[in-house]
């Protein structure tokens, strides 16, 4: 669905990229989300975010408790996400 989507409004103007704004698209093991799309070529980029169930991420239960532990997790996941990207 969201390569149709993106192969629909290729090439058209910056507002036909609102098509794909607040809709998650299933992926397989995970879905993402457009959360803003960036308005013109000098607007803010836009920004998106990846959804994994913890099925799929099978992170023990102990990495959420105490808070600091699922703090601490969450920030590992942003550096490894923003080292692979």
């Amino acid at each position: 669905e969201l390569r149709a989507t993106l192969l629909r409004i290729d090439g058209r103007p910056y507002p036909a990229y609102n098509d794909i704004k607040d809709v998650e698209y299933d992926l397989g093991r995970f879905s993402a989300v457009v959360q803003h799309v960036q308005s013109d070529p000098f607007a803010p980029p836009s920004r998106c975010y990846v959804r994994v169930p913890l099925a799929h991420a099978a992170f023990p239960p102990e990495c959420f408790s105490p808070p600091a532990r699922e703090t601490a997790l969450r920030d590992w996941l942003t550096r490894r996400f923003h080292a692979a990207a």
